[in-house]
């Protein structure tokens, strides 16, 4: 395949984005000129050498942005953006299109094509998509690197005893009780470690009275400067979340709270060492009741987390 210009369109969270600047990157190695579309990934730019990123674009622009693109990947969402380009692309109005799908139906997708990939359910996205590109460039081994690299400036996990708890998520549906993340914060804080809450800037003002009385919650204006601070920290408990990837990416150990393991396969948090918490297996989830998924957050104990961060502290003594 003879390229020169690549467009790579993440879906739109942080977690998302950073997971496909593993094929901006290996894009980017390999010569070709790439544009990644993503709006988290613009406030960290500074830690991503040599690459270009740019917002998406309306509905109504998407013809005129990508059609001078010899190659675009979607990183597909089901979103009407992604559908809208798809159909661009069997419309003959786009170059090439490579989709990776996350999953696949037949029936709801469009038909497969020879540049599209679809991801294994028990690898996580960060090996998928590795994989995917180093297919699609017919290369024969494959790499996890996305070039983040925060710099001199910083020393990786200064700070040892930090644990970063982050309560939040763009699902509420995802979120583990605050209650039971501050029981955590002082147990954490009993054993000697020092909690500290992140939060988005917009979910300060409902949080703040209810952590900052007892707890360091640090104000982030931006993604660069949580990264760095993130950077500089020890571990991470946090829910299912664009953050708990971006702590992996930075090499920092993470311990994620969910409500489904199967899920968890695939979206676990895949550069570095970490653990997950999802409710026993025991717990029914059948068919119309589904209480293991819909009554996850009270399956998941405050003990369990700090039994489960333990051995996540374990695991760095033997290695």
């Amino acid at each position: 395949m003879v390229l020169d210009r690549v467009a790579v369109i993440p879906s739109i969270g942080i977690g998302d984005g950073l997971i496909m600047m593993v094929v901006s990157h290996r894009l980017y190695c390999q010569d070709y000129k790439v544009t990644t579309f993503s709006k988290p990934l613009l406030e960290l730019k500074t830690y991503f050498r040599g690459h270009d990123f740019q917002l998406r674009p309306s509905q109504e622009l998407i013809e005129d942005t990508f059609s001078s693109y010899d190659l675009i990947i979607l990183q597909n969402d089901n979103s009407s953006f992604a559908k809208g380009l798809i159909a661009l692309h069997q419309e003959g109005k786009l170059k090439a299109l490579s989709v990776f799908y996350p999953s696949y139906e037949e029936g709801k997708h469009a038909p497969l094509t020879p540049l599209d990939r679809v991801f294994h359910e028990n690898h996580c996205m960060v090996d998928n998509t590795a994989r995917a590109i180093s297919s699609l460039l017919g290369l024969n081994h494959f790499s996890k690197n996305n070039g983040l690299f925060i710099g001199e400036n910083f020393q990786h996990r200064r700070f040892k005893n930090r644990v970063l708890l982050h309560p939040t998520s763009l699902d509420e549906k995802r979120n583990w009780p605050l209650h039971k993340y501050l029981h955590v914060a002082t147990l954490l804080e009993q054993r000697g470690f020092h909690p500290v809450f992140i939060v988005a800037p917009h979910e300060r003002d409902s949080l703040a009275p209810l952590v900052q009385e007892r707890f360091e919650m640090p104000l982030f204006p931006t993604l660069d400067t949580l990264a760095a601070y993130a950077f500089e920290s020890g571990y991470l408990i946090g829910n299912d979340s664009g953050i708990g990837h971006l702590c992996s990416n930075l090499q920092i150990p993470t311990l994620i709270l969910s409500n489904r393991k199967k899920y968890m396969k695939l979206w676990r948090p895949g550069w570095y060492r970490g653990d997950i918490v999802t409710p026993a297996a025991w717990i029914p989830n059948f068919k119309g009741s589904r209480w293991r998924e819909r009554k996850w957050k009270q399956w998941i104990s405050t003990r369990k987390v700090l039994q489960k961060f333990h051995k996540l502290l374990d695991k760095e003594i033997f290695l």
